[in-house]
Order: C-alpha cells, then sequence, then structure tokens
C-alpha cells in the first residue's frame, strides 16, 4: 500500500474519531446546560428564589434557571399547565389536587409554613368568623388551597361550605371586591392584606388558625425529576443558600425581592412575618415519615383527607408518590 494513502487514511480516521469526541463532549454539555424553567407568583415565602436568580447562586451551582414572576397566583398556575415550565412555586394541597387530576408532580423542596401570612379580611361589622354565615366569601379558586383554607377554617368555627356563598376573587383583587360590596370577606395576603387593614377593613382569620393547610412548596414535572435529578438537587442548594442570604443581609435582600416582586421592602417583611421558612434540616425533616402535621406525610394525608370528605376528589391520594425526599436528602 501507498505510504501516503496510509498516512492520509489515519488523518482522516483521527479526524473523524476527534469529531466524534467534539460532538459527543458537545451535547454532553449541551444536556447539562438546558435550563430549569421555574414560575412563581407574588408571595413573600419563595421570595428567596428571586435572591437565587439574581445573584447569581444557580449559575454558581452549575444549572441555568429561567425564573418566571407574575402577580396572581392562578395565573402562574395555568401558565404553568400550558407548558414550558418544569416546575412552579406553589401550594402542597395543590400539587396534591393536580396530580389527582392526572397531572404528575413531584414536591421536591419546603418554602415555608404559613402560619399567619395568608388572611381573612372582612367588613368591619363582622365580629368572628362563625358571623360568616350567610356572607359572601372571595377565594382565590374553587378546589384550590384558597377553597381549602376557608373550608378548614369554617368547620373549626361550627359552619360549613352551604352556610356561606364562595366566589373566586383573585388574592390582590380582594380589596375592589370589598369596596364594591361583591364580597363581605375574602381570603389574601401582603400587600393586599396591609392596605385593606388601612382602609378600615378588619383581619377576622389567619392560616395560624388551620396549621397544616398551607404549605409553599417547589414541584416539578415527575418526568423533570426523574431524568434530571441532579439539576433539580442544584435548584434546591441554591435556594437555600438564598435563604441564608436573606437571614444575614436582610436590607439587600428585601431590596432585590421587592423590586421584582413590585411590592415595598416593608409590605414585604410584614409578609415574610407570617411564614415559617425551613432551612436545610427543616426540609430533610419535613420529608421524613410521620403522621405528624409538620411532615409532608402527615399533612398530606390530612389534606387529602378533607378533598375526599367535601368531594373534591374521588380517590385517595398516594402521598408518597407525590414526595421525592431524595433531593433534600442528596444535599450536604
Amino acid at each position: 500500500m501507498n505510504r501516503n494513502i496510509v498516512i492520509i487514511s489515519s488523518v482522516v480516521i483521527a479526524s473523524l474519531v476527534g469529531i466524534g469526541v467534539f460532538t459527543f463532549e458537545y451535547m454532553f454539555q449541551e444536556a447539562s446546560q438546558k435550563e430549569v424553567n421555574l414560575i412563581m407568583n407574588v408571595w413573600p415565602g419563595y421570595a428567596h428564589a428571586i435572591i437565587a436568580d439574581e445573584r447569581g447562586f444557580f449559575e454558581d451551582n452549575g444549572v441555568q434557571v429561567n425564573l418566571k414572576v407574575v402577580k396572581e397566583y392562578p395565573d402562574m398556575i395555568n401558565l404553568f399547565l400550558d407548558g414550558g415550565y418544569d416546575g412552579f412555586f406553589g401550594v402542597y394541597s395543590d400539587v396534591i389536587l393536580l396530580n389527582s387530576k392526572g397531572t404528575p408532580l413531584k414536591v421536591v423542596y419546603i418554602a415555608d409554613y404559613s402560619s399567619g401570612g395568608d388572611v381573612v379580611v372582612s367588613e368591619p361589622d363582622i365580629a368572628t368568623v362563625a358571623d360568616l354565615k350567610g356572607k359572601t366569601i372571595g377565594i382565590e379558586e374553587l378546589n384550590s388551597f384558597s377553597h381549602v383554607f376557608l373550608l378548614d377554617l369554617l368547620k373549626r368555627n361550627g359552619l360549613t361550605e352551604s352556610d356561606v356563598t364562595m366566589v373566586e376573587i383573585p388574592a390582590h383583587q380582594v380589596l375592589d371586591a370589598l369596596d364594591s360590596g361583591i364580597i363581605d370577606a375574602g381570603h389574601t395576603w401582603e400587600p393586599t392584606q396591609s392596605e385593606a387593614l388601612a382602609k378600615g377593613y378588619k383581619l377576622l382569620a389567619t392560616s395560624a388558625d388551620t396549621p397544616g393547610i398551607i404549605t409553599d412548596v417547589l414541584a416539578f414535572k415527575k418526568s423533570v425529576v426523574e431524568e434530571r435529578s441532579e439539576d433539580v438537587r442544584k435548584v434546591v442548594a441554591s435556594l437555600e443558600k438564598a435563604r441564608i442570604f436573606v437571614e444575614t443581609d436582610r436590607n439587600a435582600a428585601f431590596a432585590i425581592m421587592s423590586e421584582r416582586l413590585e411590592v415595598s421592602p416593608g409590605e414585604l417583611k410584614d409578609g415574610l412575618e407570617g411564614v415559617n421558612q425551613l432551612d436545610l434540616e427543616g426540609n430533610k425533616a419535613a420529608f421524613t415519615p410521620s403522621k405528624e402535621i409538620i411532615s409532608l406525610y402527615g399533612s398530606g394525608e390530612f389534606i387529602s383527607s378533607i378533598f375526599e370528605k367535601n368531594g373534591i376528589i374521588t380517590e385517595p391520594v398516594d402521598i408518597e408518590e407525590i414526595l421525592a425526599p431524595e433531593i433534600v436528602d442528596g444535599i450536604k
């Protein structure tokens, strides 16, 4: 064989191998740099996700995140369901409900427990929750966490859903609905809470009266958790770093979060006073099987039972299938 042909053949083969290696490495790099698309609404309890985004914590941990912020909670849920998003920050009860309706989701992180951040504001002449009998109450959406919150609140005060009229009013439109006489009371949170109280409306009840009902979580599509578990873990690790930043540099954190949420730092601070944010160890404890309400297993069974009793779901939900404890357990 001609030596030149051998040399040329060797060069061609080497080049092809090199191209193959380069292509493989490029494809691997491309896959690892695929964006994680998240969506959230205006809620102080998981606003530290904005810190992770704005301060580059996601990138520091090797994950590309596109974080969308919308004002109203129902809009956020609808946008998530319309596609294009891998995960959303929302209420645990809604994750349970969505799973029961055929949208496979996995909870990977607890942002906070609402311990007063969610409130019912009312006309000033309504003295107690029991006085809501015959009244019209605004909730975010039927069959949502807002609905469950009101159902449990009514039950604790000797009322049932048939004793009141519930209408769908987004949380940040509750004040307008009170002013116009559409509702007598409504479920909301900051900044609408402070605005309503400043106009003379009454703080009738809070989520501190219904422990375990409103837990705010980060949930991903089941397929994303199964196929990109390391990216999901990096997102959660970044959120923990952001939570610590809020604790250690509150003024800077409030400035960053309030600008993106379009609320004042004071309103954001007031909202955070009504939530209990969990650190990494608290998350790991909450993902441990237990009948206690602090556990996602215990609170999940409790919420599911409320859904069943009120006909919101027809079959029990397998809570274990909704939880992905391996995500937080894999973070050191």
